[in-house]
């Protein structure tokens, strides 16, 4: 008799364990989402060098950005630790400095016997050790001595599925990434057949929409490569999703997709839509006997920058996720004038800097300037500050943004789509509490 309640009194705890993810709804979610931000709350690390190849003995200034997650400054005085490793990921300089208020400026000089090659610089607080590890700061520095060789363009390609996951039976927005433009790329199944194809923008970046079927293996490659990429596994059931844009890029609608015959067609659905830690738009939804569910995009009152497209099922599982790029509504325009055209070597500059918004504003803040010989460095592909703090969601990204391309939004969506990073939500809808490991020093 025992044993029996027992055992009734277990199923009964798990049945009200159950039942409390199954009441989930927009304000619990909210709840629990400010909470966690409250207890975790993100920053962004971001290092300015005044360029990117040196020789060897070379002495490197930085200016340091240490910002929260609504890139405002972190207060106090801070401790970064900073990392310089070789190709094999040996330290080859390590050193703390510090930050104050969000801004530091510091320097270190390229030993002398570090051989020519592409090295690592990675910094980051005692803070961000709380976090996923490839959130922490990172760029490639290219040291080189005489007649040494400069790396070229990467060659490997990426494919990525939109929302995360490759589902049979409906619609799959597909992201290959090249870095190399006007290449023809595929999607071929196990057998070679090719599904479909694309030719790569001028940032190497392209995208190829399908419905797998299911038992069945795909390979993304580039025409003329024998190297080919596994898609991941294809699922036969689960949850797909395609976003859509207006003329004007900002993303207009979102279509939410279950195979057929899914069982999980008549549960209800919640969308979330967050941005620099904050939810600013959240809906539930369900599919039954649609082909789709398609939901309007909110258009006012969103950040420029990265904002993320959560789905979550009644019982709180990330089912698709991706990030997307809103632009701002006034866009900051940057003048710079000098005295003269040519100068001598340590001969003094004049700068006369205006910035303002397109519509005439002036600017007021913190900004970073560098002068560099256009005759050794590629100026061309170095994003600006503002992409780095606005637009990337995580440091050592390998895309550059080029604005003179007209379709450099659609480029750089099919990078957001390889490069999104999924919001924890099994540990933000938990019910234990958990408390950091690493503080703020």
């Amino acid at each position: 008799m025992g044993m029996k309640r027992r055992i009734l009194i277990i199923a009964f705890l798990v049945g009200a364990f159950l039942k409390g993810y199954a009441q989930l709804n927009a304000s619990t979610v909210t709840q629990k989402f400010n909470a966690f931000n409250a207890a975790f709350p993100k920053v962004k690390l971001h290092l300015s060098f005044n360029q990117n190849k040196f020789f060897p003995g070379d002495t490197v200034f930085f200016k340091t950005y240490f910002l929260t997650e609504e890139l405002t400054e972190v207060a106090g005085k801070q401790l970064i630790e900073f990392n310089l490793l070789d190709s094999h990921g040996r330290i080859k300089l390590h050193f703390l400095f510090s930050v104050n208020d969000g801004i530091g400026y510091n320097q270190f000089s390229i030993p002398d016997t570090l051989q020519a090659g592409i090295y690592l610089a990675t910094a980051h607080s005692s803070w961000m050790k709380n976090f996923d590890p490839a959130l922490i700061f990172k760029k490639e520095i290219l040291i080189v001595r005489k007649n040494t060789v400069e790396p070229g363009l990467l060659t490997e390609v990426s494919a990525i599925p939109e929302g995360g996951h490759l589902i049979s039976g409906v619609p799959n927005r597909i992201s290959i990434i090249t870095h190399r433009p006007g290449v023809v790329v595929q999607i071929i199944d196990a057998g070679g057949i090719e599904i479909g194809r694309n030719i790569t923008d001028r940032s190497g970046t392209a995208s190829i929409i399908f419905t797998p079927a299911a038992s069945t293996t795909y390979f993304a490659r580039a025409l003329g490569n024998s190297e080919q990429v596994p898609l991941p596994v294809t699922e036969r059931d689960g949850f797909g999703l395609l976003l859509s844009f207006s003329d004007q890029y900002n993303p207009e609608k979102i279509s939410f997709s279950y195979p057929p015959n899914s069982a999980l067609r008549n549960q209800d659905n919640m969308f979330i839509l967050s941005c620099r830690g904050k939810i600013y738009h959240t809906a539930t939804f369900r599919q039954d006997e649609q082909s789709f569910v398609e939901l309007q995009l909110p258009q006012d009152n969103i950040p420029e920058g990265i904002s993320h497209i959560s789905v979550l099922s009644n019982a709180g599982e990330l089912l698709a996720s991706r990030d997307f790029y809103r632009q701002g509504a006034v866009p900051i325009e940057a003048k710079l004038n000098t005295n003269k055209d040519h100068f001598q070597t340590r001969e003094k500059v004049r700068l006369e800097i205006y910035l303002a918004t397109s519509d005439g504003q002036p600017v007021q803040g913190e900004f970073s300037i560098s002068a560099l010989n256009s005759a050794l460095f590629d100026l061309e592909r170095e994003s600006s500050l503002t992409d780095d703090l606005t637009i990337f969601p995580r440091e050592g990204k390998k895309f550059w943004i080029d604005r003179s391309d007209p379709n450099w939004l659609t480029s750089l969506d099919n990078f957001l789509i390889a490069a999104t990073e999924d919001i924890p939500w099994k540990d933000i809808l938990s019910r234990e509490t958990k408390t950091p490991k690493f503080q703020f020093t």
